[in-house]
């Protein structure tokens, strides 16, 4: 597994270090690093998971207090850290502590990064450097990368689609106005697009003889002037029918099609500019959707390796670095689209399918709710303003809208022109 790809581990006391255990985690997160720390989700065999916490972890932050000494669960990460030989960089929470016994031995000699007096901007500035050092990469604080999966806006950008390929354009929700944007530099049919920022990566496609392993970017949604640039490094694979998403301030892209189904998965690090291969799906998948929610991501549906529509639907850890099966959808959908909304994943549409489905992350229950008003496969949605917006489709005329506090769907409006497989994105 490559260094970056390994995550941060962050072993604290919830006593006296929850609130800035969690800021930091959100913050290294926001960075582009994968980070393990418990929020208090952790079910089953507690042990086990904080030993596969310190076992995949690249660096421990130890947040260091009486407290932490006297947590029979803090000492027992800390000596199995120490076992392990893992990198551990301790975080002084408590003013005037000095660590002594155990802690005192596993820490000494090293260089705390002192919290405790209440500054933090520039002690969380030297903690990046320390680990990006570890890593021989520079990494500098972003604090204005946002979760835009329930974005608050009044537009949308739709990007392509079959019978308009290169043609990108925003929808007002408010004024119901179709605005031109620049078109893609190539055709891209069936590609993989997010929101990084305020920039959109494109990814993969084909242009209906070779798929593509290249990325495009549209610099920045707020210039008008900003046009698609092709200067991004390429993914390790080409990939059409692919479905890709953001967790942990880095882009992720799972399957797709290149002669053969794919299962494999790769992750693009916006800080390093580098794609890294991570673990393969447990099957392979082309036309199916990603979503992240919980700090997982979920792969769901699709066409499996016989050409079969699945109803399977696997989340992939990156702290553990693994895929798992989740309860299987209710009804097998390929060519779907899928939104987390109020911390609910919902399942739209497919291959000959106007239904639509809602997991429960907590009850780990699929249940089906009112169905769109029309059949939509190849169909792009995504979250504003707490509400599902759903594009295009094969044949599909209309725009149609959810709303979930009356549990029903309205026809919003019409396309501006026929788009099969586009990407739809809040901006």
């Amino acid at each position: 597994m490559p260094v970056q790809w390994k995550h941060i581990m962050i072993s604290y006391n919830w006593k006296d270090s929850k609130k800035l255990a969690h800021k930091i985690s959100d913050m290294l997160c926001d960075a582009g690093y994968n980070v393990w720390i418990d929020k208090g989700q952790m079910k089953g065999d507690i042990y086990e998971k904080m030993a596969q916490g310190v076992e995949n972890a690249h660096v421990i932050l130890m947040f260091t207090s009486s407290n932490y000494e006297k947590s029979e669960n803090c000492k027992s990460e800390a000596t199995y850290a120490r076992d392990k030989k893992k990198k551990i960089i301790p975080i002084r929470v408590q003013d005037g502590y000095e660590p002594r016994g155990n802690i005192g031995l596993l820490t000494a000699g090293l260089f705390y990064h002192d919290f405790s007096q209440g500054i933090f901007d520039d002690n969380f500035d030297k903690l990046l450097k320390e680990i990006g050092s570890i890593d021989g990469i520079e990494v500098t604080r972003k604090t204005e990368i946002k979760n835009t999966s329930a974005d608050h806006s009044n537009e949308i950008l739709v990007i392509g689609g079959l019978f308009c390929e290169k043609s990108v354009v925003k929808y007002n929700i408010r004024t119901k106005q179709w605005i031109d944007m620049p078109n893609t530099i190539i055709v891209r049919r069936s590609p993989s697009a997010v929101k990084y920022n305020q920039q959109i990566l494109l990814m993969g496609g084909w242009d209906g003889v070779t798929a593509f392993n290249s990325v495009d970017v549209l610099l920045n949604l707020k210039d008008k002037t900003s046009k698609w640039e092709s200067d991004l490094p390429s993914m390790g694979k080409k990939r059409q029918s692919l479905a890709s998403a953001l967790l942990n301030g880095n882009v992720y892209c799972t399957g797709g099609w290149n002669g053969k189904r794919l299962s494999s998965c790769e992750c693009y690090n916006p800080r390093a500019r580098r794609w890294f291969a991570v673990s393969n799906m447990n099957q392979t998948r082309s036309e199916h959707a990603l979503v992240s929610a919980r700090g997982l991501l979920f792969a769901l549906g699709g066409w499996d390796d016989n050409a079969n529509a699945t109803n399977t639907a696997e989340c992939y850890s990156a702290c553990i670095e693994k895929w798992q099966y989740i309860p299987p959808m209710n009804t097998c959908r390929t060519q779907l689209t899928a939104v987390v909304l109020n911390d609910e994943i919902y399942v739209i549409g497919g291959f000959g399918l106007s239904s639509v489905e809602k997991y429960n992350l907590d009850k780990q229950t699929w249940t089906d709710i009112p169905a769109m008003k029309e059949k939509r496969c190849g169909a792009s949605a995504c979250v504003v303003n707490g509400l599902i917006w759903v594009f295009g489709g094969a044949f599909a005329k209309t725009i149609e809208v959810y709303d979930p506090v009356v549990n029903s769907w309205q026809v919003e409006s019409k396309m501006d022109k026929k788009r099969w497989f586009p990407c739809v994105l809040a901006v």
